[in-house]
């Protein structure tokens, strides 16, 4: 078992490339992976429970995006804790941002999810891309935040990965502002959004908007899927 060069604690050592992380830590991430997969899979269960097990197909494409969500999230904890882990490693006066911020904006993330599976469930899709596109633009804080600490922390650490997911998202949020300015008119707030009479017809299932928004949605999935495959599986390092 390698210890660490700071403290002399236990700590795993990636063999590739040297670098370490402290075992205490990792078995939290583990403990936060569960309590995150478990309010992920949950709001899945509900999303799930409301299309097929009422057979409401006209929700199936919401479902679809729900379901595709939930991949790219769930690794969210691992992949994003650890590497912040890693580039804070031998700065033990800055662990407590990792608490303060990071772990609250992690499961704002989950809350985020699971209130789009909850619209499901009601059948509103003006609240499901409502809480989409609020989960889509904290991940992309939370990601800009992750690079400037590596970019600084850690100048070894290749930030590419944090990169191509931020822009991912920044512009599909755009496009998502983009089709509601147009059919809708002038875009209210997001919180406000809801209650546009408009806005709740053009998102009806059928509607050029609804399908418009869907495949922005998945868009904005399989780039991720596609580009970060690797990185999801443990192939490959920032």
């Amino acid at each position: 078992m390698a210890k660490c060069v700071s403290c002399g604690g236990e700590t795993e050592t990636c063999q590739g490339c040297g670098r370490e992380l402290h075992l205490h830590f990792i078995d939290f991430i583990d403990k936060m992976e569960i309590i995150y997969a478990i309010l992920l899979a949950w709001g899945f269960a509900e999303a799930t429970r409301a299309v097929i097990g009422y057979a409401n197909w006209d929700l199936a494409p919401l479902l679809i995006v729900d379901a595709f969500v939930f991949v790219r999230f769930f690794f969210a904890p691992e992949r994003n804790l650890r590497s912040i882990a890693l580039a804070l490693r031998h700065f033990p006066r800055w662990h407590w941002l990792i608490f303060l911020f990071d772990i609250p904006l992690l499961l704002f993330h989950s809350y985020a999810y699971y209130s789009m599976c909850v619209a499901i469930s009601d059948g509103s899709c003006i609240v499901f891309y409502q809480w989409l596109i609020t989960l889509l633009a904290s991940n992309v804080v939370w990601l800009i935040t992750i690079t400037l600490r590596i970019k600084y922390f850690d100048k070894s650490a290749k930030v590419k990965t944090f990169s191509i997911w931020s822009i991912n998202n920044t512009v599909h949020i755009a496009l998502f502002v983009v089709i509601f300015a147009i059919y809708i008119g002038p875009t209210p707030t997001m919180r406000l959004l809801h209650l546009s009479k408009t806005a709740v017809m053009l998102l009806k299932p059928g509607h050029v908007v609804y399908w418009l928004a869907f495949v922005i949605a998945m868009s904005n999935c399989f780039i991720d899927l596609v580009l970060s495959s690797a990185d999801y599986m443990g192939f490959r390092t920032n």
